[in-house]
């Protein structure tokens, strides 16, 4: 009986206050762990504030600050009692989406590698339903990589710069993420320059003449190669080949610095040629002759593809001729007695 003829007094006296209303209107969505939100009444006095209908104790002023977490999410309502109260005002709906869970375990990556490689981090009990991305800073390494409940492995970029590794995790839905615990800063050490190797080439000598050097513009981590594969030992600066025919072939050099290997420099292609056999048996030529009249020299078991010709030291004494394989005259032009 009191509360009717208060009410009607309050009605008769026309002092029930305008009903408040709530900035921001809403609804108002974040995530939780943001910023607290704040709600502001319009009435200057007497608010009380409520959460999902029910009294909030102690929230009778004009704002009420709200922890952004989860279990605050909920329909806010304020109501103004100057001697009479007002109306309830309209609701404010507040949805504080939670975050990713972080209790998923990030193993680190590899902590050293070369400029242009990946590193692949791995994280333990990803959470369904979640997305993973690997960050340095701001900066996305990875694409997504959606959770399963189980183990998954996110994959860089390649990288060219020292780099400090995070992983976030996003709820797709809301847009809620969080880093989650565990580093990886890994060093990325640069590729060295391509060598180059001099000289260029074709190198084309004879068998049995002065070994040959080939020399690589790198300073320090030459391996050398022939025909593609690796030369035991190898690893100078410079590489002395040996004149044998079985040592003609492709050459090239890699430079390796920090772990890191250089591209495989431009080829110098290395010709031993052979020397003609010495087996062919040269029969003595007469030794005593007459002033004007020559000589013939017979080549038992010529080379065939060869050709032969006599000399006095440094002279031409003959014409070439062609080895057949098997015996051959060689003669003299009429010249001094051979020596």
């Amino acid at each position: 009986m009191f509360s009717i003829i208060d009410r009607y007094k309050c009605s008769n006296s026309k002092s029930i206050p305008a009903t408040p209303t709530i900035n921001p209107v809403g609804p108002v969505v974040v995530c939780e762990g943001s910023a607290n939100i704040t709600l502001t009444s319009s009435a200057g006095a007497g608010n009380q504030w409520y959460k999902n209908g029910s009294l909030i104790g102690g929230a009778t002023a004009t704002t009420l600050n709200i922890v952004t977490s989860a279990a605050n999410s909920g329909s806010y309502t304020v109501i103004s009692t100057v001697s009479c109260a007002s109306l309830v005002s309209l609701a404010t709906a507040v949805t504080i989406d939670p975050l990713p869970l972080i209790t998923p375990v990030v193993t680190p990556a590899t902590t050293t590698i070369c400029s242009g490689s990946t590193v692949t981090v791995n994280v333990a009990g990803s959470q369904a339903g979640i997305n993973y991305e690997l960050f340095n800073g701001g900066t996305s390494l990875s694409s997504t990589t959606a959770g399963t409940g189980g183990a998954i492995n996110l994959v860089t970029s390649a990288l060219a710069a020292n780099t400090t590794i995070t992983v976030r995790a996003t709820n797709p839905v809301t847009g809620c993420s969080v880093l989650l615990t565990g580093t990886s800063v890994v060093t990325v050490n640069p590729i060295p320059a391509t060598p180059t190797i001099n000289p260029v080439g074709p190198v084309v000598v004879c068998e049995g003449s002065a070994n040959i050097t080939l020399t690589s513009s790198a300073g320090a981590g030459n391996q050398w190669y022939k025909n593609g594969s690796l030369i035991g030992g190898a690893t100078a600066t410079t590489l002395n080949i040996v004149t044998s025919a079985a040592n003609s072939g492709s050459y090239t050099v890699i430079s390796t610095v920090s772990g890191c290997a250089s591209l495989v420099s431009l080829a110098t292609a290395v010709t031993i040629d052979p020397l003609p056999l010495i087996t062919p048996v040269v029969t003595p030529a007469t030794t005593t002759i007459c002033s004007g009249s020559t000589v013939t020299v017979n080549v038992a078991g010529s080379q065939a593809g060869i050709n032969y010709e006599l000399f006095n030291g440094g002279t031409s004494l003959s014409s070439t001729t062609a080895g057949t394989g098997g015996a051959i005259n060689l003669v003299t032009s009429a010249r001094p007695t051979l020596r």
